[in-house]
């Protein structure tokens, strides 16, 4: 696994963290834990293709990444 990707994803996950405790009391509940499931399972995705990326498997990584992008936009949103 590229050690660089790998980082900056856990980077991300770092930062993001304090938004998706449980003890964040800046969103409901409900949107607080679809939004803390959503970002890892995000998360966990993109290290899976990263995985798989270097085993060679482009084409299983980029169905992986599809839902990435999907679950990002939909974050962003």
């Amino acid at each position: 696994m590229d050690p660089c990707a790998s980082h900056l994803i856990g980077e991300y996950f770092d930062f993001a963290k304090p938004y998706i405790d449980k003890e964040f009391r800046g969103l409901e509940l409900k949107v607080r834990f679809v939004s803390a499931q959503l970002f890892i399972d995000c998360h966990l995705t993109s290290e899976s293709i990263l995985l798989l990326v270097r085993a060679e498997k482009e084409w299983d990584a980029e169905l992986l990444a599809r839902s990435v992008v999907e679950g990002t936009l939909n974050m962003s949103i």
